[in-house]
């Protein structure tokens, strides 16, 4: 534990802080007897904000993109999604944070056979701050909540922000949570399995004397686990519960399937220390073409309406929307850890920064795969000159998927520019196309390609004019939306509206893609479709 956390904090300590816990705190335990809370999410942040500004003095500042320990280095407190609990002694509030540096850990395991397997998982970061009820002993303090899951719980549950909570549930988690003051000084570490907790070791105070018997305590409570260098934290999909991996930590690589149609792929990352012929890391994603047809139809049944018109969609996961989902969010997952292939090559990360440092423009970038090497990367990225000029998609034969944003002038899900300028990629001889993603504020939709040659037909016969978005009034296409806009009208707002037209279209006119969604905070896309009833009524679904 020495070479982990204590070098880093050890000056702190020497300089006679005193922490701010008490002996009996015990972190993070449930407590059965659960009152409500009398600490509000605004004392919270009064009390973090007045201990933090008491600390900075004497805070180790880090030296450029380097993080000082485990600390998360320059954080936003997420205050809008902090959560209150309190037992009869104690308040607590869990604090999501938006932190400058994310980091993961590697687990040693021995084998049967004696070998070493390393097992990769996401570390989280949360604030936590605990107020103390009817005493004057240890009023309030703050603490930065490393948790670590096990791989075995990693792999079943990515969501540990919101599995865990300080003051609350702590579901099903397995491994351990290491508390530190804000500068980064460790205070108490608990082991827990199943959410029960089954260990728990506390620090009053770190000296020079202790050294050595607290890292000890530490890294038996941890096990053989190592923690990596933290790696700066860009813009992107990535929040609290959904966090980005270090690029380094990740190598991806592409092959056909043998004897398969020439446009199935399969693609897998995992960390590069993973011993050959190991067992697969619980991270592991595999992206297989969803070789399918469209399907369609689906379930019959109540559909709410109004004056006919349905009002809300339907949940509907038949045909082939649960396999598209997964397609849809692996290849996501995938585009995240691409790393660089060379040094001028963009990442996922990079292209968000580009989106947030300039909303006023659209962007654009593909996913490359050279079938040959096994390598996966992407192409430059492209931006629009002016806010109302459409981008221009790189054209290139090795694309296997394309993402682009809309600009806040019209952040509107995706086009009909956009569905045929999907097909209008294959039907130039981009035969592994799979997806084109859209970046719409804080949402990212995908139009997911389920049957090639349809797509390709379907872009042949609805040309969008130039320097429109939209499908021509006085199409057969032109018409369908209209018939859709008018029938969906009355499902939620805009965005919805907008989504259960586009389904409408796709699948009356059998286009051969599928749109689908990710909302903030979700872990998964959400597929969209049309059904009919007994009377041939349409009513548009959702497989969430």
């Amino acid at each position: 534990m020495r070479r982990r956390l204590l070098p880093y904090t050890l000056p702190a300590a020497l300089a006679g802080l005193i922490l701010w816990a008490c002996q009996r705190d015990r972190f993070g335990h449930d407590d059965p007897n659960a009152v409500e809370p009398t600490l509000t999410v605004g004392e919270a942040q009064s009390i973090f904000e007045r201990q933090f500004s008491e600390m900075l003095p004497y805070m180790t500042k880090a030296a450029g993109d380097l993080p000082v320990g485990m600390t998360p280095g320059d954080f936003t407190p997420l205050w809008n999604k902090a959560r209150i609990g309190a037992n009869r002694e104690m308040d607590g509030a869990d604090v999501p944070i938006d932190p400058k540096f994310i980091f993961v850990a590697v687990f040693n395991r021995i084998t049967e056979k004696g070998d070493t397997v390393r097992q990769t998982v996401d570390i989280t970061q949360k604030l936590v701050v605990k107020k103390w009820r009817d005493t004057t002993e240890c009023m309030a303090s703050s603490y930065i909540a490393t948790i670590v899951p096990t791989p075995e719980y990693y792999a079943r549950h990515r969501n540990v922000a919101k599995d865990f909570q300080y003051a609350g549930s702590k579901g099903e988690f397995s491994g351990f949570v290491v508390y530190q003051t804000l500068d980064g000084l460790p205070v108490a570490i608990d082991n827990y399995r199943d959410g029960k907790p089954v260990r728990h070791d506390y620090f009053p105070r770190i000296t020079e004397q202790n050294l050595d018997s607290v890292a000890n305590v530490m890294d038996e409570a941890m096990g053989e686990v190592s923690f990596q260098a933290g790696t700066p934290r860009s813009f992107g999909l990535g929040t609290e519960e959904d966090p980005l991996k270090p690029d380094q930590e990740v190598t991806v690589t592409a092959k056909r399937n043998s004897g398969a149609d020439r446009w199935l792929i399969t693609i897998t990352y995992q960390p590069s220390g993973l011993p050959t012929g190991g067992s697969p890391n619980p991270s592991d994603i595999t992206y297989i073409t969803p070789n399918i047809p469209t399907g369609g139809g689906g379930s019959t049944g109540n559909h709410s309406q109004d004056n006919g018109r349905p009002t809300k969609f339907t949940d509907d996961c038949s045909g082939n929307k649960t396999t598209l989902k997964t397609a849809a969010g692996n290849l996501l997952e995938i585009m995240k850890n691409v790393p660089k292939l060379y040094p001028e090559n963009p990442t996922f990360q990079e292209f968000m920064q580009t989106v947030q440092n300039n909303m006023g423009v659209e962007h654009s970038m593909i996913l490359k795969a050279d079938f040959h090497t096994g390598n996966i990367y992407f192409g430059n990225i492209r931006s629009a000159e002016k806010s109302d000029d459409f981008i221009d998609v790189e054209n290139n034969n090795l694309t296997i998927g394309i993402i682009h944003s809309h600009p806040d002038s019209h952040m509107t899900p995706p086009s009909a520019l956009d569905v045929v300028d999907l097909g209008g990629q294959l039907a130039e001889g981009n035969n592994d196309v799979q997806a084109s993603y859209v970046v719409v504020r804080n949402d990212i939709y995908c139009l997911q390609v389920t049957d090639p040659e349809k797509a390709k037909a379907f872009a042949a016969a609805n040309p969008i004019p130039e320097g429109e978005s939209s499908f021509p009034e006085d199409s057969p296409v032109g018409r369908l939306w209209e018939e859709g806009s008018g029938r969906m009208k009355s499902v939620g707002g805009y965005d919805d509206q907008y989504c259960a037209t586009m389904a409408y279209v796709l699948e009356r006119a059998d286009a051969g893609i599928t749109l689908l969604r990710l909302k903030p905070g979700k872990k998964m896309f959400e597929a969209y479709g049309l059904t009919t009833n007994a009377k041939g009524e349409y009513y548009p679904t959702q497989c969430r």
